[in-house]
């Protein structure tokens, strides 16, 4: 009997298609590890791309791309308190705080920014997009009045408050001041004579380069 003619019975012969399915395992293995290299390459590229977006932004837009949100998000505690630095009028620096403390006049409950002390400190709450609603440590809420001027609010009456590229914006409502940054402007009231924190002020007075500063 020719055994060449029946390879099958010859144990050192490979089965039939024995070669082919060799084959197919490694260009199998071959297409594994060339969608591997090309995942990493796509991951490698994503990440220096990122780094080159972050590296052209502002730290405010850094922040919102990484989702990063002062007293809740990424690298802070919930417990963490803030001072506002503001710059405002011609290259004024400043830090928000209270125009007079409780009860001491009319308008012991208005913003200013130009307060050598009585400078608040804020507890961020953050809800959705970067905004959050800030908490004084004396357990009122930064909001706005109707007039649009900046004040220490109870907790019915918050509004949610976010920095974009160093300006503070608001979510008071959307037909009123929503859009309209802070601002700053000098008045003598009675006896709070103060760069009073306010919205629709002018271009001229809006708040620049609005920045939390952690605080004890």
């Amino acid at each position: 009997m020719n055994i060449m003619s029946h390879p099958a019975s010859n144990p050192h012969q490979p089965a039939l298609g024995q070669k082919q399915q060799e084959r197919n395992v490694d260009s199998a293995k071959k297409i594994n590890r060339r969608s591997w290299l090309r995942r990493a390459v796509v991951r490698a590229t994503s990440i220096m791309l990122l780094f080159f977006v972050l590296a052209g932004c502002t730290k405010e837009q850094r922040d919102d791309v990484i989702g990063k949100v002062p007293g809740g998000g990424l690298g802070s505690t919930p417990d963490q308190w803030y001072n506002l630095k503001v710059r405002y009028g011609i290259g004024k620096r400043g830090t928000m705080g209270a125009v007079r403390r409780e009860g001491y006049s009319l308008y012991w409950d208005y913003m200013a920014v130009d307060r050598k002390d009585l400078h608040a400190k804020f507890k961020l709450h953050p809800t959705t997009d970067g905004w959050a609603y800030w908490e004084t440590e004396d357990g009122y809420w930064l909001s706005l009045k109707a007039t649009g001027w900046a004040y220490r609010s109870y907790e019915s009456n918050r509004i949610e408050w976010k920095i974009v590229d160093g300006k503070l914006y608001n979510k008071y409502w959307k037909s009123d001041w929503q859009n309209y940054p802070l601002g700053a402007e000098y008045r003598w009231v009675s006896v709070s004579d103060a760069y009073y924190a306010g919205v629709g002020l002018g271009d001229d007075k809006v708040l620049r380069d609005c920045e939390l500063e952690p605080v004890q």
